[in-house]
């Protein structure tokens, strides 16, 4: 395991001493399960690409049980942030505000206009 965890931070390094951009695209979670009864909390983001310079997201967010998904217009001001566009269905359990963060190699740090910084890594989907 120790093995695992160097190789995986001399990536990392490797990574930011190139100066290369990080791909915004993929999927980002913070979702999990959370006690004995079933409750899912969190947020999960899959960025994907349209037509041209298009972004969208597909956005779903638990709050003891996961809402609806939706999918939203993202815009990407510069090649590390991310704007995903307000939420307006009450069924994704999601907030009514826009999402603002920066992507860097391991995630994305952010919030919801109003709320608090969150962090979602860059993983495999939590329903996988």
């Amino acid at each position: 395991m120790p093995q695992r965890k160097f190789g995986l931070l001399a990536i990392a390094i490797a990574f930011l001493l190139s100066g290369c951009s990080v791909k915004i695209t993929g999927i980002y979670t913070n979702m999990h399960f959370v006690g004995n009864g079933g409750n899912v909390q969190g947020v999960e983001m899959f960025i994907v690409r349209g037509d041209g310079d298009e972004y969208f997201a597909v956005l779903q967010c638990a709050n003891g049980a996961p809402g609806k998904p939706i999918v939203v217009s993202a815009t990407v001001p510069t090649q590390e942030n991310i704007e995903v566009a307000a939420n307006s269905d009450p069924a994704s359990h999601c907030p009514k505000t826009q999402f603002k963060g920066k992507v860097g190699p391991s995630g994305i740090t952010g919030s919801f206009a109003g709320g608090p910084e969150m962090s979602l890594e860059r993983k495999d989907s939590y329903w996988q």
